[in-house]
C-alpha cells in the first residue's frame, strides 16, 4: 500500500527547514520538495501552524498529497504498477480543454 507523508527535512543546521512530501511504495521511496521552508516550531502534526502563510502552504501541500493519492488510486484501478517518478508528472489527460480538442479532431477525421 502506498504511503504519503509530509515531513520537515531537518538535515543541516539552518533557520528554515524545507518541507518535503515523502512517497513510499513497496521498496521504493521518493522525497519531493514543496518549495516552502519554515521554522521547526511552526510545523506540528504534518501541518504548518502559527505562520503568516500557513493557509497558503497547507493548501499547496494538500494539493500535492491529493495528486499523489489520485495517482495511486488510478494505478490500482487500472492495474498498473506504481512508478514514483510519475506521481507529479504533468499529464495532458486531466485537462478538459485538451480532451475537447482531441474529441473535435476525432469528429473531424470521421466526418471527412
Amino acid at each position: 500500500m502506498p504511503a504519503i507523508k509530509v515531513l520537515l527535512d531537518e538535515r543541516g543546521n539552518q533557520k528554515d527547514y524545507p518541507i518535503i512530501v515523502r512517497l513510499a511504495h513497496q521498496h521504493q521511496r521518493k522525497k519531493v520538495a514543496t518549495a516552502f521552508g519554515i521554522e521547526k516550531k511552526c510545523f506540528i502534526n504534518q501541518r504548518v501552524r502559527k505562520h503568516s502563510d500557513a493557509a497558503i502552504i497547507n493548501a499547496r501541500i494538500d494539493d500535492m498529497v491529493s495528486r499523489a493519492s489520485q495517482y495511486f488510486a488510478e494505478c490500482k484501478l487500472k492495474g498498473k504498477s506504481v512508478n514514483l517518478d510519475f506521481v507529479f508528472a504533468e499529464r495532458e489527460g486531466y485537462s478538459f480543454n485538451a480532451y475537447l480538442a482531441n474529441r473535435a479532431k476525432d469528429y473531424t477525421a470521421k466526418k471527412c
